[in-house]
């Protein structure tokens, strides 16, 4: 990917001003063979690249922690700092979505999708405000307690952005759940029967199918596939899968005379049932409580694992516990928190720890948090701008991964209005890279100001 940016680069500007004076100390051999590098590189990045432990411990105070005593702090193998003291606790739903219910806010919109599909008068979006959100969250936290999911057991999220994808992500948080997100434009059925035999989750939650611009993803027929490959290979138990229906239409409504490719619903997407081990989430919706008390966990307990592939190496997980997750939330958050509350979107591979992070911390600041799940390509390069346009989006969080449709079409960028944007968080691996970036998007987009994280 870095070495496809440096082409783009070189084609839009070959001012010898590109050259960057901020040099890296760091190894990529040494990155590549040592996931947790990108924790602390980008924690230093966030702080404005010092290791400040005491104003680290500062931000963790910041958090409404449960219990009494005197906090007391130590400190990994890596030199990060988490509370000590087993007498405190917290909750990251409760930090992030409780606190921020009130009457006068229940009704603002807090999550927002934008689907694939797009013509001259057809948008595919969704919206749930902050009540919402609370009432769902709960439900998929009382879902996934009724099939034995506690504290410290796994899930393991093979979803697209949609709007389902965060409401899992915290209902795991509120029951003490570990969650591991896997990037569903992943198709290869062996490296994701790898990936679930190192998870050994106890349910899986997918969709039926999603669109990527003009590609349909079977997702649900892949990891049937998958799971049939892990269970031919190991002895783990199968986990249950819990469907949600995406693309397929629903059966009670009759097809219509015409289907446009990259549209929901799609009648001819193939949809296995294992009866027993597949359970349909809106059924299950229905019924599942609105109520759910929080588990309250302490520093040492695991939140999230991010898988990641190394080259050479295979896949490797990296868990986080929730000193470690508290802490970059916190210093992401203190970015963010700068300027209005209109929507941030983080254009991210689902994946990330940045994109896990991000999750957090735009709720943390109560700004509405807006995923988009097709391809940006689709109907054409301007998307990402028609979206900025259409969400009034100030605040975009964007890695090396997509940062190409960005700069690499202006004036496709400049068709839509985007004079809302005002910020660009971009994040890269490689530093000399990144500077050349931030001067072409201040080049092409005027009076946005760009905030480089690296990872």
């Amino acid at each position: 990917m870095a070495h496809k940016i440096r082409e783009i680069l070189s084609v839009i500007d070959s001012d010898d001003n590109l050259t960057s004076d901020t040099d890296s100390d760091d190894d990529p051999s040494e990155k590549e063979s040592k996931p947790w590098n990108a924790y602390k590189t980008l924690l230093t990045s966030l702080s404005g690249g010092r290791r400040d432990h005491a104003y680290w411990i500062s931000c963790l105070n910041e958090y409404l922690w449960r219990g009494k005593g005197n906090f007391s702090y130590t400190r990994d193998e890596s030199g990060i700092p988490y509370f000590k003291n087993d007498s405190n606790s917290l909750n990251l739903c409760v930090e992030c979505i409780d606190r921020h219910l009130k009457p006068e806010k229940e009704w603002d919109y807090k999550f927002l999708w934008e689907g694939n599909y797009w013509a001259e008068n057809v948008h595919d979006y969704g919206e749930l405000t902050l009540e919402a959100v609370s009432t769902v969250i709960n439900k998929c936290a009382n879902i996934l307690k009724n099939f034995g999911v506690s504290k410290g057991k796994s899930v393991l999220l093979y979803l697209p952005k949609v709007i389902q994808l965060p409401i899992a992500v915290f209902a795991c948080a509120r029951i003490g759940a570990v969650f591991t997100i896997v990037d569903s434009s992943n198709t290869n059925v062996t490296e994701l029967a790898r990936i679930f035999e190192m998870i050994d989750s106890e349910i899986i939650i997918t969709v039926d199918g999603f669109w990527m611009g003009e590609e349909l993803k079977s997702s649900k027929l892949i990891l049937d596939m998958a799971i049939e490959k892990f269970h031919s290979e190991t002895t783990l138990r199968i986990p249950k899968v819990l469907i949600i229906r995406h693309t397929g239409p629903n059966p009670a409504i009759p097809e219509p005379t015409k289907e446009y490719v990259g549209r929901r619903p799609w009648y001819q997407l193939n949809v296995p049932f294992i009866e027993g081990r597949d359970f349909h989430w809106s059924k299950l919706m229905i019924d599942a409580s609105a109520e759910c008390e929080p588990e309250w966990l302490k520093a040492e307990d695991i939140v999230f694992k991010v898988v990641t592939k190394i080259q050479d190496v295979g896949w490797k997980i990296q868990p986080y516990n929730l000193g470690h997750t508290a802490l970059l939330v916190k210093m992401l958050a203190k970015q963010l928190e700068l300027g209005s509350r209109s929507p941030v979107w983080p254009v991210i591979l689902s994946g990330d720890l940045l994109f896990v992070a991000s999750l957090f911390a735009v709720s943390l600041t109560n700004a509405p948090l807006l995923l988009f799940e097709g391809s940006l390509e689709h109907p054409d390069p301007s998307r990402i701008s028609m979206i900025i346009q259409k969400y009034k989006v100030e605040k975009l969080i964007i890695t090396e991964d997509y940062v190409e449709y960005l700069i690499n079409n202006p004036n496709y960028v400049k068709i839509w209005d985007i004079s809302s944007l005002k910020l660009v968080y971009t994040c890269f691996n490689d530093k000399d890279l990144s500077e050349k970036c931030k001067k072409v998007i201040r080049k092409q987009l005027d009076r946005v100001k760009v905030v480089q994280f690296f990872i």
